[in-house]
């Protein structure tokens, strides 16, 4: 018998020049199915855009599944049109892990969250039309849903108004990414308002639903205490459009390696995470595995996700006494490892890419 064949979309993922969330999610799904597909008898096909620098998922990381570049003027026209024929050419089942509207009949897709309709705060008209067409797109072609918690599970079921059961499915984030990274120490040295075990720290983007306002607030009331905020070049905008210059005990410190992400969360005295809206959440998690305690908000997912093991915020309450807050108690977070594996994850999606070829 023939091998049943899937054909990753690796388009976007092809043309993304770092990680964030989303891309965390596909590489450690996608690595680990190059070693799960051949056992089941299941051939793996990656499909990039021709020309594209691949630097979240290196084309020379594969041992099983076969990279191929695909032809076209720009992303659109690849996931709309040429990939679409090739994966029907093939016989096989479509898979996208990275939130792209890939216009195959019956394919496998991840939506790691619908913000944009829930929580269009920032949103322009445009980008908020364009996500709805996104997602009817794939409400008409995928044969499958997977999405990260059962908070954007139950939110995409009735947003889409979809009524059958097993047409949406939860598979949780991981961790164990955070076991691979060496923590950097050096950025002591860059920075040496940082004393290890006294500041608090988060990491996040500009984006309204991150809720970086909570932080600055909580630090205007804490004056002796020290905030440590890492992110991109967004941030630095951010900090001029806040004004921020009063504020000596808030530390920008830019962008930070994956290295110094670690040792950051290692010292922090906690980690925080104020979002007002979040599909899974993961920074909380890396930072459970560096040993910090975390504070996250009461909102959307992160009560599913990180249970009794987290301290919880409202975020729009801008009075917490932050001392006394870390001295209630919580869970060890080995449950939330059990319950948030790659590896799990990633079984996860093999049963559910045999349910469908096995359909075909």
């Amino acid at each position: 018998m023939d091998k049943k064949k899937i054909v990753i979309d690796g388009v976007a993922l092809s043309l993304f020049p770092s990680f964030t969330g989303v891309q965390r999610y596909s590489y450690e799904i996608i690595t680990r199915l190059d070693g799960l597909l051949e056992k089941e008898g299941i051939t793996g096909v990656y499909a990039y855009l021709d020309g594209a620098k691949n630097k979240v998922l290196p084309l020379n990381i594969f041992k099983q599944i076969k990279p191929v570049p695909i032809k076209a003027k720009n992303r659109h026209t690849a996931e709309l049109k040429i990939l679409p024929e090739y994966i029907k050419s093939e016989n096989a089942l479509g898979i996208c892990l990275a939130h792209e509207p890939l216009a195959s009949k019956g394919h496998i897709t991840c939506i790691h969250d619908i913000r944009p309709v829930e929580f269009g705060n920032g949103d322009t008209l445009k980008c908020k039309i364009n996500f709805r067409i996104k997602l009817l797109l794939l409400k008409h072609y995928a044969g499958r849903i997977v999405t990260v918690s059962e908070y954007q599970n139950r939110a995409i079921r009735n947003y889409l108004k979809i009524r059958e059961a097993d047409k949406v499915v939860t598979v949780y984030s991981g961790y164990e990414h955070m076991l691979r990274i060496t923590a950097d120490d050096g950025i002591f040295n860059n920075f040496p308002m940082l004393e290890r075990g006294k500041y608090y720290y988060a990491l996040g983007s500009l984006a309204p639903h991150k809720n970086f306002k909570w932080v600055m607030e909580i630090a205007k009331r804490n004056p002796n205490s020290i905030f440590a905020i890492a992110g991109g070049k967004d941030l630095n905008a951010w900090k001029d459009n806040v004004e921020t210059g009063a504020l000596k005990n808030v530390v920008f410190l830019g962008y930070v390696s994956d290295g110094q992400n670690k040792a950051l969360m290692e010292n922090c005295k906690a980690f925080l995470q104020p979002s007002k809206y979040e599909g899974f959440g993961l920074p909380p998690l890396e930072a459970l595995v560096c040993g910090a305690p975390v504070i996250v908000s009461d909102t959307t997912c992160m009560p599913e996700i990180y249970e009794d093991c987290a301290h919880y915020i409202n975020p729009d309450n801008y009075d917490v006494d932050l001392e006394a807050l870390l001295k209630e108690p919580v869970s060890p977070p080995q449950k939330i490892f059990d319950k948030c594996s790659w590896d799990k994850a990633a079984n996860g999606w093999l049963e559910l890419i045999k349910s469908e070829l096995n359909k075909k």
